[in-house]
């Protein structure tokens, strides 16, 4: 199909959320048939879309599924797109000169840069107090706030809806449903007892209340809550929030097997390391413990399977000259439950987690000290 489409700007389709390719059948017969589709948001049915006349035609398509892996399906989600290209994407706010702005951005050699949806690549200087809201490893999308996973709304333009409200910040479209935004991704919502919440399609998930921020949006009110704790440790770049890490895993193995869940193989020897999420770097650890060494030996790498080891002088030397970069990227969860013992054998005490997993930890059953069985958390996975 996409031959067909062959003058038709396929980058400026999949900027268009309510536009997808993907399957339907027709009535009475049992083959699929491949359609370029628009979501009509006051039916909620697809209709047949001509990408030369941006109309939609015809009657509704039946059993209409999105194909997945197809760039028009992505929904327009363009920290999604932007992931598939450059392994690590996000979006979030970030300070440019002296104001805050809502953005898209992606790793580039060890920090977080703007991001060109056109020219699809990195710009300008690394961006400053970063603070991410949705974050994409290898075409994989999820909200930081773990209470929003499954809620947010697809295939709806924003521009197909209605501005309702004093701050301008609730959408209405043709079906009547209202809309909010959080952290620039569309919920559905309503007003339930004098509280606004986000609901989700079916009513199989409880409501979340949100906090009316005005022009920025809306936000749970549980995450405003969090925040009486206190500020928590600084950010880096490799720490997205207060629980969630990022980690560079280009040649690095994961073995699933504690004390030495990361190995890499140096001069023909497999070490056996632990990422320091501070640092953005591999430490050497005791291979029989997997606490970090006291001597202090780091690895970085100059080249495909080509690493280099020294101590953290050295490190700083190398990183001048030859740039973080990393294209396969995994996530992990920081676990409350982690002994004092298992320090050091996972970044910053977490869980592994991401699509780089071999298998599900197991390392509980090793330390019965601890108060109860941790439950693995896997940031890219419903």
């Amino acid at each position: 199909m996409r031959g067909s489409y062959r003058s038709v700007n396929l980058l400026e389709l999949a900027k268009k959320p309510d536009i997808a390719e993907g399957t339907y059948k027709a009535a009475n017969s049992a083959l699929e048939n491949k359609a370029l589709a628009k979501f009509d948001e006051a039916s909620q049915k697809w209709y047949a879309f001509d990408p030369h006349t941006q109309r939609a035609y015809g009657k509704a398509l039946d059993n209409f599924v999105v194909t997945p892996d197809n760039p028009i399906a992505l929904g327009g989600d363009t920290t999604q797109i932007a992931s598939q290209r450059h392994g690590l994407a996000a979006t979030g706010t970030f300070k440019v000169g002296q104001e805050t702005t809502e953005g898209n951005v992606v790793m580039f050699q060890g920090n977080w840069h703007q991001y060109d949806p056109l020219k699809k690549r990195a710009f300008g200087p690394p961006i400053k107090e970063f603070k991410p809201h949705r974050v994409a490893a290898n075409g994989e999308v999820k909200s930081l706030n773990a209470d929003l996973s499954g809620y947010e709304v697809k295939h709806i333009a924003l521009s197909e809806l209605k501005i309702k409200g004093r701050q301008g910040n609730v959408y209405v479209g043709g079906s009547n449903k209202e809309y909010v935004k959080v952290d620039g991704a569309l919920y559905e919502s309503r007003v339930k007892d004098g509280q606004r919440v986000i609901v989700r399609a079916g009513g199989a998930s409880p409501d979340i209340p949100v906090k009316d921020l005005g022009v920025a949006g809306w936000e749970p009110v549980s995450r405003g809550n969090r925040l009486l704790g206190g500020a928590g440790s600084p950010p880096t770049p490799w720490r997205l929030d207060e629980h969630t890490y990022v980690v560079p895993i280009d040649d690095v193995k994961t073995t699933g097997r504690p004390p030495s869940p990361y190995t890499l193989n140096y001069m023909g020897v497999e070490h056996s390391v632990t990422f320091n999420s501070s640092l953005g770097a591999w430490k050497a650890t005791n291979t029989s413990t997997g606490v970090e060494g006291v001597t202090d030996q780091y690895f970085w790498r100059t080249g495909k399977g080509k690493w280099q080891r020294g101590t953290l002088q050295q490190l700083g030397k190398a990183r001048k000259s030859t740039p973080i970069d990393s294209s396969s990227w995994m996530s992990a969860r920081r676990s409350p439950y982690m002994s004092r013992e298992m320090r050091g054998h996972y970044p910053n005490n977490c869980i592994i987690s991401g699509q780089a997993r071999t298998s599900p930890p197991t390392w509980w059953k090793t330390w019965p000290t601890m108060p109860r069985k941790p439950q693995a958390t896997n940031l890219f996975s419903t």
